[in-house]
């Protein structure tokens, strides 16, 4: 007899075609984020955007194209409440003991076999951290639709939530009334984090395009526009390219566009 499937992950797709799912899978597909044979661990805190990771990924795994294992964790000194809250969407959670951060999850993953972590990071999270980085700490920055990490380098770190809205997420939270665990997010500063998101929230009362443009911001950089960058453990500024007669747009002087 075939098993019913799960409305709240059914609703992903019956509900939110546009907003969540056809997002998640131009995000894989864009920046590459699934291969054959991976063995990824699905990290899940208990709030709704790692929910909602944990829904799509079994999904993808019972349905997508590309064949991959999943495993899901969960860090803390007591899991019960997420392991209950998952397994009545019959998701089997691994809890192990210990302090949630990025390179705890990345520890946990090596030690059960995994090659990659998804992180339950979505598109709010990318802007309000370029913003937040600017303001707060003096530098341009950015969460990466995937990447590595200097304490296991060896592990993949992945978000495939990035592109889709907070407020997405919150609102599929609430059509299937899921009681979610209030979960303590992995950031050095709550305070400027909500500081940022109030800012943001103001800004986008005066243009809808504000989240978009900040997202197509990192799509678009000129370094010869900046007065100084770092690549490969250089540091580079202007003045270089000012003495060798180079534009912004890589010209020499006097010669025009190319």
């Amino acid at each position: 007899m075939a098993t019913r499937p799960d409305p709240v992950e059914e609703s992903l797709v019956r509900d939110y075609p546009r907003a969540v799912w056809n997002k998640l899978n131009k995000a894989l597909r864009e920046y590459r984020m699934l291969r054959e044979g991976q063995r990824i661990a699905v990290c899940v805190s208990g709030g709704p955007a790692s929910l909602m990771l944990a829904l799509c990924m079994q999904r993808l795994r019972r349905y997508g194209y590309t064949p991959f294992e999943a495993v899901f964790v969960h860090i803390s000194d007591d899991g019960h409440d997420v392991e209950a809250l998952l397994a009545a969407r019959g998701i089997a959670l691994t809890v192990l003991p210990g302090v949630p951060s990025e390179d705890a999850l990345l520890r946990a993953a090596k030690s059960l076999g995994c090659d990659t972590i998804a992180l339950g990071h979505c598109f709010d999270d990318v802007i309000e951290t370029v913003l937040g980085s600017v303001l707060y700490a003096g530098h341009l920055a950015s969460i990466l639709p995937k990447g590595r990490s200097e304490a296991v380098p060896d592990v993949e770190i992945i978000r495939p939530l990035c592109l889709v809205r907070a407020s997405d997420i919150l609102d599929w939270r609430d059509r299937n009334a899921l009681p979610c665990v209030p979960a303590a997010r992995m950031t050095p500063d709550p305070a400027q984090r909500a500081a940022t998101a109030a800012l943001l929230a103001r800004l986008r009362e005066r243009s809808t395009a504000i989240d978009r443009n900040i997202f197509r911001s990192l799509e678009n950089v000129n370094l010869r526009t900046l007065l100084s960058y770092e690549l490969d453990g250089v540091r580079r500024d202007f003045l270089a390219n000012h003495a060798a007669g180079i534009t912004n747009h890589g010209t020499r002087a006097g010669e025009g566009r190319r």
